[in-house]
């Protein structure tokens, strides 16, 4: 079984944030690329939470150094303020959602920073 799906990269060294289920229990290989790669690259589940559906992808050895979303820390983010995300989810070819600030909690933003492997038990939460 192949799924596809899209995820962030969250650190230099390629640290993936993704859906949860994306990443089954049984998966005995995960493999990931960049849009623009044509190669593939080995990667283990570092941790996931159904609940919330997030999970971290960890790539086996590094490849490169990566460019990277950052969060930020100016909290300029105001409830209610529209956010736009666009995907590639599912083998539709690009997914737009717009969404609305539902809280101003920074806490996931600061301990994914500290430690890309930690997801805690934050929700993120869109009205």
């Amino acid at each position: 079984m192949v799924l596809r799906g899209a995820g962030v990269i969250i650190d230099k060294n390629g640290t993936i944030l993704t859906s949860a289920f994306f990443v089954l229990d049984n998966r005995l290989s995960i493999r990931v690329r960049r849009e623009v790669d044509e190669d593939f690259w080995e990667a283990n589940r570092a941790e996931k939470r159904p609940k919330y559906d997030l999970a971290i992808l960890v790539l086996k050895k590094n490849v490169c150094a990566f460019d990277f979303a950052t969060f930020d820390e100016e909290e300029r983010f105001d409830i209610g303020k529209e956010v736009l995300c666009i995907s590639h989810t599912a083998n539709f070819m690009y997914t737009l959602m717009i969404v609305h600030l539902a809280c101003q909690d920074h806490r996931l933003a600061r301990d994914l920073e500290d430690n890309p492997t930690n997801l805690a038990l934050y929700r993120l939460t869109v009205i």
